[in-house]
Order: C-alpha cells, then sequence, then structure tokens
C-alpha cells in the first residue's frame, strides 16, 4: 500500500494549483541553477562535478519518468504529471552531461589502473546496469507518482556531494553557490509539496526528511567554502619560466 493515495493528492494540487506552481516551479528553476554551476565548476576544474555513484542512481530514476510516458499522457488525465515530465526531460539532459564528465576527466581519479576507453566502456556499462537496478528498485516501491522517490533522491544529493568532498580533501568540481542552490530547491520543494501536495505528505517523516536536505546543503555549501583549494584534477601544470 502506498503512502500516500494518488488521487488525493493530485485533487490536493488542483485545489493549491497557484502554490504549486509558484514554490514546486521555483524548486526547478533553483535545480537549474544548481545544475548550471555544477556543470561550470567541473569544467574549471576540469573534473567530474558529480559523484559516479550519484549518475548511477539518478539517471535511471529520471529517464525511466520519461520512457513510462504513458502513465502520464494516456493512463492519466491530470496536467501535474505531464508538466514534470517536460521538466525531467531537461532535468535528464543535465545528468548526461554530468556523465559526460565522469568519461572526460574521471579516469585518473577513478580507475587510473585502466586505458582511457576500458574506463569509458566500464562507466557506460555501469550505467545501463543501473537502469536494471531502479527498475527492480521500482517494482518493489508503491510510489505510482515517483513522489517519494523524488523526496530521497534530494536527499541523497549532499550525501554523495559531501563523500566527494571528502575523499578529494578540496574543493575541486565544487562551489558554495552550487549548494545554496541545492539548499534553496530542497526548501521550495519540501514546503511546496508539503503544503501543496497533502495527505500524507504532510507527515512528519515527510517533512523531517526535507529539513534534513535543507540542513545538509547548508553546512555542504560551507565546507565547500572553507575547503583547500587543492591541485585540480587533469589540470595542465603551469609552464615552468623560460631560464635566463
Amino acid at each position: 500500500m502506498s503512502f500516500y493515495d494518488e488521487h488525493a493528492v493530485l485533487h490536493s494540487i488542483d485545489r493549491h494549483t497557484a502554490l504549486v506552481l509558484i514554490l514546486c516551479g521555483g524548486a526547478l528553476v533553483a535545480n537549474t541553477v544548481w545544475f548550471c554551476l555544477g556543470l561550470l565548476a567541473g569544467e574549471r576544474d576540469r573534473a567530474y562535478s558529480t559523484a559516479l555513484l550519484a549518475v548511477l542512481v539518478f539517471l535511471p530514476h529520471d529517464a525511466s519518468y520519461i520512457y513510462r510516458w504513458a502513465n502520464w499522457f494516456d493512463d492519466r488525465s491530470h496536467w501535474f504529471p505531464r508538466l514534470f515530465w517536460v521538466a525531467i526531460v531537461f532535468m535528464v539532459g543535465f545528468e548526461l552531461l554530468f556523465l559526460r564528465q565522469v568519461l572526460r576527466y574521471g579516469h585518473d581519479e577513478l580507475l587510473p589502473w585502466l586505458t582511457q576507453r576500458q574506463f569509458q566502456a566500464v562507466v557506460l556499462l555501469a550505467a545501463a546496469g543501473s537502469f536494471v537496478g531502479w527498475e527492480m528498485t521500482k517494482r518493489a516501491l508503491d510510489d505510482p507518482l515517483y513522489l517519494g522517490s523524488f523526496h530521497v533522491l534530494i536527499l541523497l544529493s549532499p550525501i554523495f556531494g559531501a563523500g566527494l568532498l571528502t575523499r578529494r580533501g578540496s574543493s575541486v568540481g565544487q562551489t558554495p553557490g552550487m549548494w545554496l542552490a541545492y539548499t534553496a530547491m530542497a526548501a521550495l520543494w519540501t514546503i511546496g509539496s508539503t503544503a501543496g501536495l497533502g495527505g500524507t505528505l504532510r507527515s512528519g517523516l515527510w517533512v523531517a526528511t526535507g529539513a534534513v536536505s535543507v540542513a545538509w546543503g547548508l553546512g555542504l555549501a560551507w565546507f565547500v567554502a572553507h575547503a583547500p583549494e587543492a591541485v585540480r584534477p587533469n589540470r595542465p601544470a603551469a609552464a615552468a619560466p623560460a631560464r635566463v
């Protein structure tokens, strides 16, 4: 049995349309800023900005929402999951760019004993396998609108970011601004989903999960701001000064 009633949630959205569009739309804007700043940080440092494990979790999850298009356009007549589908198309585009960063910059950091081509083949095979893992997970869940899984992935994001920060011991591939944008996204989504989607999504556990996400995002922004700027992976060394 799902922890929320799908029809009750969609009915609540219809009763709070303006609130949902403003807050959840604001969360989407903040999410886009977060992704853009992450990609820019990765290109600046010539390092991947999103952990490989995060890509392997987020990409199949979001892509599966897209290829289940019949669920939203044929089986249901509500505007919210359809509009969400359009937003997810753009999110998957960003996630493919994060995967590209791993393929371009991750070899020396992750699997240096392989050749570049072998590394890229391993990553692509892992990405393909992650779709199988997600489909098995999806079968085990009763989450028809993906609301629960999205809420969990929001919480996982700073966990993966913290892992990247502590493993590297520096701010390579990350900026405080990207985590502040993440924090804004988590806050707006939590408030919008709690107030606008109603029902059991107003439970203490739902709110606590969002609150932990916001706190973790703020903490990670602080830690990234105070982390040392180590030598960037894959960045060409500066040319030695000419001898006189």
